[in-house]
């Protein structure tokens, strides 16, 4: 793992016609044009700063990743930086656990009403379903798997594998109104909440924060904040004396919650092996994954 910046520019008028085009020229990086320019380079690459001049010398000012609305409406423009861990081939194959973090691309969304019925289960449109797709995303942390996936997962017997059942409805427009009607799927079409049996132990303080910044007191399991220091996209950290606790397992989900997306219920990360990642690239599931840091002692 490399610790890279992607630096954006938002240029604006005649700057623009200056700017973007000297600055593709010098820095010939794939994608950008007379419109667009983005680096993405290791944090220690000396050419970071020469882009950083130039734009600056072009009164082109970084603004913070959360934004500033003064430097937004600045006429020549600005720039951002964002800083993330950079992840090759043997970083994934190394990995002892990754976090299934969502899915690659909006194909893959899989679509509820919004809410648990009294029994706890998602109601899910199935318009929405791909019963084909093994594996779908239904929000942030929450997953939701076919007929085909359930079976395929039961037979590799992985462990800490756990479902939760589902309800399906149909859309259906009454007098001019959306409604949800209640679906019987044929089993073949049933899907599943992916809902691991087995519970890890707090993570580690490198990784979770409150939402104020402090650091996570004993005893308190969210809603948390994850966040690594010096970067803007997260990597989940346990110690190797709490991953040890409840080893082996192929999936399992964290102690902590954050707050699901929108209305959704408080949102579990989930955990898993080498094993489940090599059977998602075999069977060509477009999960996306991040691996998990260990480090040694409490």
């Amino acid at each position: 793992m490399i610790s890279s910046v992607r630096l954006m520019t938002s240029v604006y008028g005649d700057k623009r016609k200056q700017v973007i085009p000297e600055l593709s020229r010098r820095f010939p990086f794939r994608g950008n044009d007379e419109y667009m320019f983005c680096a993405e380079l290791p944090r220690n690459d000396t050419r970071l700063d020469e882009i950083r001049e130039y734009l600056k010398s072009h009164n082109v000012k970084l603004m913070p990743f959360e934004g500033d609305r003064v430097l937004e409406k600045s006429p020549d423009g600005y720039f951002c930086e964002f800083r993330f861990h950079a992840y090759d081939d043997s970083d994934y194959a190394n990995a002892e656990y990754l976090w299934l973090s969502g899915m690659d691309g909006g194909e893959w969304d899989a679509n509820s009403d919004g809410g648990r019925g009294t029994d706890g289960m998602l109601l899910m449109i199935a318009e929405s379903l791909k019963p084909r797709a093994r594996l779908m995303s239904e929000g942030q942390d929450l997953f939701i798997v076919s007929a085909l996936g359930r079976k395929e997962m039961e037979e590799e017997g992985f462990v800490g594998l756990g479902f939760h059942p589902t309800k399906q409805c149909k859309e259906k427009f009454v007098k001019g109104e959306l409604v949800w009607v209640p679906h019987n799927p044929a089993p073949e079409r049933a899907v599943w909440e992916l809902r691991p049996t087995i519970e890890l132990p707090p993570m580690h303080s490198e990784a979770a924060r409150t939402f104020d910044g402090n650091p996570v007191p004993p005893g308190y399991q969210g809603p948390v904040a994850f966040k690594n220091e010096g970067f803007d996209d997260i990597q989940l950290v346990y110690a190797r004396s709490a991953i040890s606790r409840v080893a082996p397992f192929d999936i399992a989900h964290a102690w902590e919650w954050r707050v699901g997306d929108g209305y959704k219920d408080p949102a579990f990360p989930i955990i898993v092996s080498q094993r489940f990642y090599k059977y998602c690239k075999a069977k060509k599931i477009p999960a996306k994954f991040i691996p998990v840091k260990i480090v040694e002692g409490e």
